[in-house]
């Protein structure tokens, strides 16, 4: 989670919702540019109350926005946020739910909530870290004691709103999220105080989340500190830090994510990135309980194609006393072999599996810790995993696809592992997404991305709201 300054190229916005388009349909597919003519409210610095927000106009972060203990805040499918870039990054606008807040944000595939920069005179081109983020604080138990979430100036806090998290309900719930994209977000507040694209502080088993990309983003994408929260359909897409960062005992289940580092969209630059970063504590070993165990399974993780990429350090690394279960997934394109791996294990506990994976390194190391369980499989080259087209571009993007190509490719010839050892603890959630009936390893079927949909953008699919009206 340590930061560098990088630079940027631009990449053109397209305005999504439900407003009045001004162009053709097949202009918006060439990400031209597009506006939308809609009106723009400027959301108010606390939502206390219960407040909606519809796809006919444009919401504008000015700072941050907190909904306080009681409130709610409903946003409607294909409804877009902006945040407006500050000069100072303890002032980057966001959206704060703070503990007892609850936001339900209902996208749907072709009509997906969008949160994103503002383009304007002081700000004509969108950058990572341009805005703050999205922070969700629950209830749910935690192994710190009454822990502030980062990223958070405390003394601009407006009157009785508490950025504290965490809680003794593990069944806590803080509304939901699905059909969402996040771009552009993260904000370096300081050293190791950091906004990432989505925060969740103490979220409980009750929240749902689902079908979340967070693009561009200047640190994590996913960081969860604590909490019992599950998600599943998650997307992290050239983000300068971790795809999934997991701290503080949190104890959820994770299925269907990938995390793809891709100059395709955006030349980002990246900043000690590893795809998923595992630890206890974030800054020592220790072993305070409870214990982060993330139970994850059908992740795809893809990095460089022929090298790793400059800054990016790690696949996976699960380190700091953190336990954890990993199956049924696929990591390449990472190491060095030497200083970096496709799977890094740092003092593990007898709590840890990983199994039934694919893993592929650079070098002649495909992790730190030889030998691998005999479940797990390692290809020599990223074109041995067998994907589609992995690091095709495309047009913006259009041509990448991370489907396993056939039968014959690993994650298909290897089947998946729902049996011998998988935890049957995992913390229940509102709507349990846990599919133990899929046979292959990694997020997608063969020759199949469908679940990324229209709502996903630069990820070998058209911008939302192309051939699917």
């Amino acid at each position: 989670m340590k930061k560098i300054l990088f630079g940027f190229a631009a990449l053109t916005l397209v305005v999504m919702g439900a407003c009045k388009k001004e162009g053709k349909p097949e202009d918006r597919g060439l990400q031209a540019g597009v506006l939308a003519v809609c009106d723009t409210v400027v959301l108010p610095n606390v939502i206390s109350g219960s407040m909606t927000l519809t796809n006919d106009k444009v919401y504008i972060l000015n700072g941050k926005t907190y909904v306080a203990s009681g409130g709610i805040l409903t946003i409607n499918a294909g409804t877009r946020i902006e945040g407006i870039r500050k000069d100072s990054a303890k002032d980057a606008s966001a959206l704060v739910i703070t503990k007892g807040g609850k936001i339900n944000a209902n996208g749907d595939s072709c009509n997906p909530i969008v949160f994103t920069t503002r383009i304007n005179g002081s700000n004509a081109v969108a950058n990572p870290g341009d805005w703050g983020g999205i922070v969700i604080l629950g209830k749910s138990i935690v192994n710190k004691v009454n822990p502030v979430i980062e990223g958070i100036d405390l003394p601009t806090l407006p009157p009785g709103i508490d950025v504290t998290y965490g809680g003794t309900d593990s069944l806590d719930n803080s509304g939901t999220i699905k059909f969402v994209r996040i771009e552009y977000a993260g904000a370096v507040v300081a050293p190791n105080k950091e906004l990432n694209s989505l925060t969740l502080g103490g979220v409980g088993s009750q929240t749902t989340i689902h079908h979340v990309e967070a693009a561009w983003g200047a640190d994590d994408a996913f960081e969860f500190f604590g909490g019992t929260v599950n998600a599943s359909y998650l997307v992290a897409l050239a983000m300068n830090d971790d795809g999934l960062d997991f701290d503080y005992g949190y104890r959820g289940a994770i299925q269907f994510a990938l995390v793809v580092r891709s100059s395709c969209c955006f030349n980002q630059t990246y900043a000690d990135a590893n795809g998923i970063e595992c630890d206890n504590d974030e800054f020592d070993n220790s072993g305070a309980l409870p214990k982060t165990r993330p139970i994850l399974s059908n992740i795809t993780i893809v990095g460089g194609q022929n090298a790793a990429i400059a800054g990016t350090l790690n696949g996976v690394r699960f380190r700091r006393s953190a336990d954890y279960i990993m199956r049924n997934s696929v990591v390449m394109g990472y190491g060095d072999g030497t200083t970096s791996y496709g799977a890094r294990f740092d003092a593990p506990s007898v709590k840890t599996e990983f199994k039934y994976n694919i893993i592929h390194a650079f070098g002649a190391n495909n992790t730190n810790v030889p030998p691998l369980d005999a479940t797990n499989v390692t290809a020599a080259t990223t074109g041995g995993v067998g994907l589609l087209a992995p690091f095709n571009c495309g047009a913006s993007g259009t041509g990448l696809n991370f489907a396993p190509a056939n039968a014959a490719s690993l994650p298909i010839a290897n089947a998946a592992n729902f049996v011998t050892g998988w935890p049957a603890n995992i913390i229940p959630t509102a709507n349990n997404f846990l599919n133990k009936t899929v046979t292959y390893r990694g997020a997608f079927a063969q020759a199949n991305r469908n679940w990324l949909g229209c709502w996903s953008n630069c990820i070998g699919f058209l911008p939302p709201a192309m051939n699917c009206q």
